[in-house]
């Protein structure tokens, strides 16, 4: 089993037990359902190859997608949501994921450090992408993503540089930002226009990386929360916060 590059300098026993461990590897057809909240479920899903995205959908048929998932994501099945809402992911594309049976990354065992940080990079991405909706413009907040977007592709291994595929619609932007399509589409035409970056047919180009950084005010530091040991793909030259403010 090839495991995602993210994962090459785990210690080779480790990468032996995650190997070993997975169970249920399967192939999913683009825009497939991998879970929904009725799979109630403690084991723990690794995305191998693929994007996939998870939601949350409306009874008034408007949807929130909540987290991309990249090759060397861990997801966590749960059942949730009110009765006007469903949780679930979807694939983005032809997605091919295994299966952590739950007694085998608990505490003890040789993958429970993997699952923690995972937990805890989830929850981080998750708290920049409610902060990037909260208190940045349509501009700055499309910016923000597609810088997140490009750090993770190469912390997946899928670029050594300033392109890579991105399959995802308008539609599925907005529903990351909170935009329209319509609205979506004028930013991709302000960064294409401003030489910064072009985004089309399941692909982006950073022409101008350190602008498109700029205008997101990104800093890659959440998407290394264990320790920052992968840190330099995307960074800011700010100096860090010493008080509240």
């Amino acid at each position: 089993m090839q495991l995602p590059a993210r994962f090459n300098t785990l210690a080779p026993s480790v990468r032996e037990a995650l190997t070993g461990d997975l169970v249920e590897v399967r192939g999913l057809s683009r825009r497939a359902l991998v879970t929904d909240r009725s799979m109630l479920s403690n084991d723990v899903i690794l995305i191998l190859d693929g994007w996939a995205f998870s939601y949350i959908a409306f009874a008034s048929g408007a949807r929130q997608i909540t987290a991309i998932h990249l090759p060397g994501d861990l997801l966590f099945p749960r059942a949730a949501g009110s009765g006007d809402s469903e949780y679930g992911t979807c694939a983005v594309s032809n997605l091919l994921i295994g299966t952590l049976p739950d007694a085998l990354v608990g505490a003890g065992t040789a993958l429970e450090n993997i699952v923690q940080d995972a937990r805890v990079q989830n929850a981080a991405i998750l708290e920049a992408w409610l902060a990037n909706m909260g208190r940045r413009d349509a501009y700055a907040r499309t910016a923000h993503l597609l810088c997140e977007m490009h750090t993770r592709a190469i912390l997946a291994g899928l670029t050594a540089n300033a392109t890579f595929q991105m399959p995802l619609f308008q539609e599925d932007l907005g529903d990351i930002l909170g935009l329209t399509p319509v609205h979506i589409n004028r930013m991709m035409r302000r960064l294409r226009e401003g030489q910064v970056a072009k985004v089309g047919f399941g692909r982006v180009d950073i022409l101008n990386l350190e602008n498109l950084m700029a205008i997101g005010s990104f800093d890659d530091h959440y998407l290394h929360p264990a320790g920052g040991q992968e840190r330099g793909c995307c960074q800011t030259n700010g100096a860090a916060a010493s008080r509240c403010v």
